[in-house]
């Protein structure tokens, strides 16, 4: 299964609107607070192709998430140790004596990932993962579930994106700002940001009154004007009791 799925033609006919020059940018000391706790995950995989086992690498973004908000001025620092990702990421990975690995950007730090649940199956292309260690966060994500609404709500998509090349091939972050909502169903949300290969995973966020929501996690897309995103109220209840250790 593609890391990034191609939907099929005639929904992208129908849905796609005209490219525009190139809308991310990448993430530097100027970029919003929060996509600092955006990571690039890194999948060891192996699946069986014609009676022959074959070892990759699967590369894709996560972010890390925390049951706090940030009303509170007293408390300026926060720790995360889950992190959000898609499930279609880790569909092959099965061997379990090699570790997913979590970086973070402008860190030459690798934290190791333990999968602790997930929605299964590209129906609820979602995952949480554990770290090794808590890591200290200045601006946190919450988890947020109201409904999403066409063009009405200002999102910003992140990601390590492949296709771009000031990007180096995806080992920098990039965010596409002032993106927004297009079209709505039950399982997935139509947005109109750009993401490619190695964006997988990666969060769909609002700042509403100073909160950092999550609105969902980048699950597929054409790779030019169309992403899909699964939101949150999908996993929030399942991840809501390892968030309250």
């Amino acid at each position: 299964m593609p890391y990034f799925l191609l939907l099929p033609l005639l929904l992208l006919l129908a849905i796609a609107s005209p490219l525009l020059a190139e809308p991310r940018q990448l993430h530097n000391n100027k970029a919003p607070g929060w996509m600092a706790s955006v990571g690039k995950l890194t999948v060891p995989g192996q699946k069986w192709e014609d009676g022959e086992r074959h070892h990759y690498q699967e590369n894709c973004s996560g972010t890390l998430i925390s049951k706090k908000k940030i009303h509170d001025p007293s408390d300026t620092r926060h720790s995360a140790r889950y992190v959000i990702s898609a499930w279609h990421c880790l569909e092959y990975y099965n061997d379990l004596s090699k570790a997913i690995s979590f970086s973070l950007p402008n860190s030459e730090i690798e934290h190791n990932a333990a999968l602790v649940i997930s929605g299964g199956s590209m129906n609820a292309d979602w995952v949480l993962l554990r770290l090794d260690q808590p890591i200290a966060i200045d601006a946190p994500i919450v988890i947020w579930t109201e409904p999403a609404s066409i063009g009405k709500t200002t999102l910003t998509s992140a990601g390590y994106s492949r296709d771009l090349m000031a990007a180096d091939n995806g080992r920098l972050l990039s965010y596409h700002p002032d993106c927004s909502v297009t079209a709505i169903a039950s399982a997935v949300i139509t947005t109109n940001c750009r993401a490619a290969k190695g964006a997988s995973g990666g969060p769909l966020v609002a700042v509403v009154e100073g909160e950092v929501r999550l609105l969902g996690v980048l699950s597929a897309g054409d790779g030019e004007a169309v992403s899909l995103y699964v939101p949150s109220d999908q996993f929030a209840r399942r991840v809501a009791p390892y968030l309250r250790r």
